[in-house]
């Protein structure tokens, strides 16, 4: 844990900077699934609390909003998209399509966090 916190994504490429955001936004704010990470707007934060009906369950989750992980959300946001972090954009889309779209980007996220773990373990 302590070396993805620490690892230095100010020079690193949109996946890699996004997987190690992801990641930590995921730790920060209570383990939220990716899924349900790709579904936040900006309605999902109210005051010092993120809220949000969990996808697969349809749980309410209230969680007190952690000063990192508002830091990450405000660095993604983008007025031209509807959804906060860049998994998801405005395109209308079926159900198939976002849901792979959501698998493209998590294999992807994977795919940099397994390299960041290897890069560790060489040196």
């Amino acid at each position: 844990m302590k070396q993805v916190i620490e690892y230095d994504v100010s020079e690193a490429r949109l996946y890699k900077r996004l997987a190690v955001d992801m990641f930590m936004f995921s730790y920060l704010m209570g383990g939220i699934n990716f899924t349900d990470m790709a579904f936040l707007i900006d309605k999902n934060f109210e005051g010092e609390r993120l809220v949000y009906v969990r996808q697969k369950t349809k749980k309410l989750i209230i969680l007190p909003l952690q000063e990192k992980a508002v830091e990450m959300m405000n660095h993604y946001r983008s007025p031209q998209r509807k959804y906060i972090f860049p998994i998801l954009d405005n395109r209308e889309r079926t159900q198939r399509q976002i849901r792979n779209r959501i698998y493209d980007v998590l294999a992807n996220v994977n795919r940099y966090l397994e390299d960041i773990g290897k890069s560790w373990v060489l040196n």
